[in-house]
């Protein structure tokens, strides 16, 4: 009992140190110093409640960034008129979910893309001004995909893809319907031309990423709420030049 006693006064200075850290970033991003920060906190139970859940989250972490990131959502939160929809509901309680292996999970999904050709997968920026290719159509991330990617990941990727989708953080993809509907047009346009030529047009044939996106099920992309959490990292400091979580092989 004593030895517990002892190693619980080793743990909570830590603890409270880390939350203290969450709470001076919360109050730097609202523009408050502490007494104006502790103001917006109890100004309701919903305050209080949404800086319980960072606090819990801080506490429960040694990775840095969390700590910062988890302040700037809960200054969000704390901002937000009580009558409006308040998104930190949803942030704060997966931000607490989460460490680092599911927001590298996370960096993958949002900012990369997968290319498979012969074999070998390139990973390229994504960007939301970027018109897809038949080469790569969307952020679907498949399982194999994934741990190709960011190896280090392989052992846990089932469990941290369940984080995020409990969260609302990346939606499972039935890319079936698509695929079929795209197809289709494409069967359309070979029967028009069939009838206005004397030659036979060449049949379409599906893409290589479509055979790909309907053998290779099921896949993984993320939502606008997975791209909002993440970007709390990016304001953190945690994607800056030479500390990304990414790339993969080329």
């Amino acid at each position: 009992m004593d030895f517990a006693r002892a190693a619980w006064d080793e743990i909570r200075p830590d603890a409270q140190r880390r939350q203290g850290a969450m709470l001076g970033a919360a109050a730097e991003a609202g523009g408050q110093d502490l007494a104006g920060l502790a103001g917006m906190i109890g100004r309701s139970e919903h305050t209080r409640l949404l800086t319980g859940i960072a606090m819990t989250g801080a506490a429960g972490t040694a990775w840095p960034p969390k700590v910062s990131a988890l302040g700037r959502a809960l200054a969000d939160g704390l901002i937000t008129d009580d009558d409006q929809i308040n998104i930190a509901d949803l942030v704060l309680p997966a931000m607490a979910d989460m460490d680092r292996p599911h927001v590298s999970l996370l960096e993958l999904l949002v900012q990369w893309m997968p290319e498979s050709s012969a074999g070998h997968l390139r990973i390229i920026p994504y960007s939301h001004d970027r018109t897809p290719d038949a080469g790569s159509p969307n952020r679907a991330w498949g399982e194999y995909e994934i741990s190709k990617a960011r190896p280090a990941l392989d052992s846990v990727v089932t469990s941290l893809i369940g984080t995020l989708l409990r969260h609302g953080l990346i939606v499972q993809d039935d890319n079936l319907d698509r695929v079929l509907a795209s197809y289709a047009d494409k069967l359309a346009y070979f029967l028009g031309d069939f009838e206005a030529t004397p030659a036979r047009p060449t049949l379409p044939r599906l893409p290589e990423y479509a055979v790909r996106s309907i053998l290779e099920s099921p896949s993984w992309s993320p939502t606008a709420l997975g791209e909002q959490v993440l970007d709390y990292y990016r304001i953190a400091g945690e994607f800056t030049e030479g500390h990304t979580l990414t790339p993969g092989p080329d």
